[in-house]
């Protein structure tokens, strides 16, 4: 149990880490857009995956801003899509997944629509 305890520890450890890097050095870069992508990004810390359209209802959002958003946090390497088709994309938050080793990027269904 103790070993449990300390992983559990050095995963929460890490998640704080990865949310700031994010906030403080990716986010940025993305100006005026920044705001939006927090609130992306408290979604994903929840559920890390997602599709345009989930995202867009989750956001409020039109589909064309969430597909605008996504692609820019996937050039940011924060998110990867994962089907490599035009229509139908999931996404996933990659590098929070990491942390737990249960990356894969063969992941064929979205996650449910979280609000």
């Amino acid at each position: 149990m103790h070993q449990t305890a300390k992983k559990a520890a050095g995963q929460f450890h890490l998640i704080t880490r990865l949310k700031a890097d994010i906030y403080e050095k990716e986010l940025p870069k993305l100006g005026k857009k920044a705001g939006t992508a927090a609130r992306a990004l408290d979604i994903f810390f929840r559920t890390p995956q997602t599709t345009i359209a989930n995202l867009a209802k989750n956001l409020e959002t039109s589909a064309g801003t969430a597909n605008a958003l996504l692609t820019d946090l996937v050039n940011l390497g924060i998110m990867a899509e994962e089907t490599g088709m035009k229509k139908n994309r999931i996404f996933t938050f990659k590098p929070f997944l990491e942390i737990f080793g249960a990356y894969n990027s063969q992941l064929k269904e979205p996650a449910p629509n979280v609000k």
